[in-house]
């Protein structure tokens, strides 16, 4: 709650102009970018359900997030893009690994891992925005 009311804080507080997606191009790449994520996820997760291993579709959606953050790095650069889509992938792999040799959920990896993952991506941009804000 409280990175939620820092992160409307500090959007409240931001210039208009300062978002990458008042670009045209920037604002369709990542368009496209989460369309294919979007149809990816939906795509795969009906394929592991239909197979009978829906356990694993959140480590899937988990690597799609992760993959997806590459391509984004370039829409949003200078913010750690790459370094997150390598934690969060790295977080779906294991998540994999753990669902294929131990009796413990990939989903229970994979939610902790990823909300670890982006929780603090989310809170060192916050921090860095607000302490920019106040400097």
């Amino acid at each position: 709650m409280l990175l939620l009311l820092g992160g409307v804080l500090a959007m409240l507080r931001a210039p208009r102009d300062s978002s990458p997606l008042r670009d045209r191009a920037a604002a369709r790449r990542y368009g496209i970018t989460v369309g294919a994520e979007f149809g990816v996820c939906g795509v795969g997760a009906a394929i592991l359900g239909v197979t009978g291993h829906a356990e694993f579709i959140a480590a899937l959606i988990c690597f799609v997030v992760g993959i997806h953050f590459t391509p984004l790095n370039r829409v949003f650069p200078g913010i750690g893009m790459l370094a997150l889509s390598g934690a969060v992938t790295a977080v779906a792999i294991a998540a994999l690994i753990t669902g294929l040799l131990s009796p413990v959920l990939p989903s229970t990896v994979t939610g902790l891992g990823a909300g670890i993952c982006l929780l603090g991506h989310g809170a060192s941009l916050l921090t860095g925005a607000l302490s920019r804000k106040t400097a």
